[in-house]
């Protein structure tokens, strides 16, 4: 997927953010729409919002854009169309065209897909890395630093089907098969014991309790060299 930008000599291809620039992304786009909330939806024109809130184009721009294209040499419609909204349908706001790049769905499609059952952290962006990890996938940074998340949905789908083709199953079968042992590994009474003793291996060399043992070493140093007799 990509989305067309115009500038007034040329144009550009917007692709979806990379999986590990997704979460940031995400949450500067969530900071924009929060400003621009403030403002009636009858004010939502390019004239008003870039000059007001340009900084917030900006910073998206540079996670998004090539180095030689700005916010500044879009033309009005094709920023507004990218950042705000691509116009109107049925007296409804359309989504822009960094919504569709970060997967946001019509409020129809929500609805719909909303009586569908599925397992979920939350959030899209774990939800891809859970996958990845119960794929046991070997090249999960790899991945997370070359693809987008909708090109990792596709990836991880295609790898579940090939996975329940190879054992004569159904997709669905496999995915429940690895959810239940994700699960028992998650609470196994051994994984809790070996996450708690790494926890306070970490803590006696990072934490509160390291520099007391280092104070107590001091110490102690310095006795040994007042009284060289113990040696």
């Amino acid at each position: 997927m990509h989305i067309r930008l115009d500038t007034e000599t040329d144009f550009f291809l917007i692709f979806p953010p990379l999986c590990r620039n997704y979460r940031l992304v995400l949450a500067y786009h969530s900071e924009f729409r929060g400003k621009i909330a403030e403002l009636s939806a009858l004010h939502w024109h390019d004239e008003t919002l870039f000059s007001r809130y340009r900084r917030y184009y900006e910073k998206l721009a540079v996670l998004l854009f090539p180095p030689e294209l700005t916010v500044d040499a879009l033309t009005p419609h094709s920023r507004h169309s990218f950042f705000v909204s691509e116009g109107l349908q049925d007296n409804k706001l359309e989504l822009s065209g960094l919504q569709k790049l970060l997967g946001f769905q019509p409020v129809n499609d929500q609805s719909e897909s909303a009586n569908t059952t599925q397992l979920t952290t939350g959030q899209a962006y774990l939800d891809i890395i859970a996958s990845m990890v119960l794929l046991e996938i070997k090249a999960i940074p790899w991945l997370v630093d070359n693809y987008s998340l909708d090109e990792l949905a596709s990836l991880t789908h295609y790898l579940w089907q090939q996975k329940a083709a190879a054992l004569g199953q159904t997709p669905d079968h496999i995915v429940k098969q690895d959810m239940e042992t994700w699960s028992k590994l998650v609470n196994d009474p051994e994984v809790e014991k070996a996450r708690r003793e790494a926890q306070q291996f970490l803590l006696l060399r990072h934490g509160p309790a390291a520099l007391e043992l280092a104070q107590l070493q001091e110490q102690q140093n310095e006795t040994t060299q007042h009284h060289p007799d113990n040696q």
